[in-house]
């Protein structure tokens, strides 16, 4: 047979053509074998789910988390990496409050990861947060003493917030959103006008 695919090789065999000749050929080593197409990089990275990096922001203004007596107190920010929204959105103040920082105390399989951060009167903090490619949401919650509705926890979309960046104040009681877009909520409860803190 190699006698046969040496005599043959001269021939030589068209790139369409497939049939014993050409596996001959490539079995003795006279002829490669046809290329298999690749992706390239730049597609193949961008179907693989990857993480991503968000600016998060959040800025304590002087009066902030205040209590009866118009005192400015500490706030508790917990920072969350979710899978999903949905769940989160709907908990009430007083079970984010309840729940601590373990992974599993609230909605385990939405939580990938949870932190805090306390921040006094005029604090920043100011950081990049990487976000795991199962990541859908990042979620910030304040823990005021005394919350107004709708404006203690506001929840990103990871793929705008890598874009634009999230910045946050926090207020007596309220959190506003200078910088990034919320999801579910009305533009006016982004912002800080209209909240009577009690």
């Amino acid at each position: 047979m190699l006698a046969a695919a040496v005599a043959l090789g001269g021939c030589g065999t068209s790139p369409t053509e497939s049939g014993t000749l050409d596996k001959a050929l490539e079995l003795v080593g006279l002829r490669k074998p046809a290329a298999v197409p690749s992706i390239p990089k730049e597609v193949a990275s961008d179907l693989l789910p990857r993480s991503r990096q968000v600016s998060l922001r959040l800025h304590a203004s002087d009066v902030l988390n205040t209590d009866g007596n118009g005192r400015s107190l500490s706030v508790v920010a917990r920072v969350y990496k979710l899978r999903s929204s949905a769940s989160f959105l709907q908990l009430p103040h007083e079970a984010v409050a309840q729940a601590g920082t373990e992974r599993g105390a609230l909605l385990p399989q939405d939580v990938i990861e949870v932190r805090e951060v306390v921040l006094a009167p005029g604090q920043r903090h100011e950081v990049i947060e990487t976000m795991p490619p199962e990541a859908t949401h990042l979620a910030v919650a304040a823990l005021f003493r005394s919350p107004a509705p709708q404006r203690w926890r506001f929840v990103f979309d990871t793929r705008s917030a890598a874009a634009s960046g999230v910045t946050l104040g926090l207020h007596g009681c309220a959190m506003s959103v200078a910088q990034g877009q919320a999801v579910d909520v009305l533009p006016e409860t982004a912002r800080l006008a209209g909240v009577q803190c009690q």
